[in-house]
Parts: C-alpha cells; sequence; structure tokens
C-alpha cells in the first residue's frame, strides 16, 4: 500500500459518521510514523495511551460540579 493511497483511506474513514475514533488513531500514527511526523505521531501515542504519567492538556480535562439531592420517599 502506498503512503498516499493510506492517506486518501484516512481522510475517507475520517469524514464518516460511523468511524470509530480508536481506530482512526491508530490508522494516523501508521500514516504519521509512514511520513516522518514525529510530533503528530508523539500527540496520537499521547491520546492512545491516555497519558499515563504525563501532562494532561486543557481539552481533556472536563469541569463539573456534583449535585446531589435527597432520596425521595
Amino acid at each position: 500500500m502506498q503512503n498516499n493511497s493510506i492517506v486518501m483511506e484516512l481522510q475517507s474513514k475520517a469524514m464518516q459518521r460511523s468511524s470509530n475514533i480508536s481506530d482512526l488513531l491508530r490508522m494516523a500514527l501508521l500514516v504519521s510514523t509512514k511520513l516522518g511526523i514525529h510530533e503528530f505521531r508523539e500527540w496520537i501515542q499521547k491520546e492512545l495511551g491516555g497519558y499515563r504519567g504525563l501532562e494532561v492538556p486543557d481539552y481533556r480535562i472536563i469541569h463539573t460540579t456534583i449535585s446531589a439531592y435527597p432520596p425521595r420517599s
């Protein structure tokens, strides 16, 4: 499979609502490795690996408030 065809396949799958994000990231990891795009490859590895032991980027942090109500009798 040539680099161009896998890039085209990745683009096509990225446009499909039914595509699984983890599958897309794994395919993008392959593409970035083949094309030598090191910064993108490192980011994908962090996304797939869950940022274990690394600083989590702001877009991965969700701020929320916990609310509780007394149970109904």
